[in-house]
């Protein structure tokens, strides 16, 4: 698979800093749109929505993925095949 072969033959995923987060995902985007898939009669495209999150402060895990799922969500009510980023800062509650 070519997104297999992207990956190992020198891409690395991790945390590059703030500007560099959402282009790793659109970049990661643009390879699954690139695949097909042979299918009986054709080929079968494929789309990936990612929800990114940035964060200020040390959130718990919990609160990270609540803020990721929902950049994916916006993502997909857009119309799929996009990159989302969501950020927040923490705030203390009264």
């Amino acid at each position: 698979m070519r997104l297999g072969r992207t990956l190992r033959g020198g891409g690395v995923l991790g945390d590059f800093g703030r500007r560099r987060r959402g282009a790793i995902a659109e970049n990661l985007r643009a390879s699954v749109h690139q695949q097909a898939i042979p299918f009986t009669g054709g080929e079968v495209a494929l789309t990936v929505s990612i929800g990114v999150a940035i964060h200020k402060g040390h959130p718990d895990c919990a609160q990270l993925l609540d803020r990721a799922d929902g950049a994916l969500y916006e993502a997909k009510r857009q119309g799929r095949d996009r990159v989302m980023v969501g950020s927040f800062s923490l705030t203390v509650r009264a």
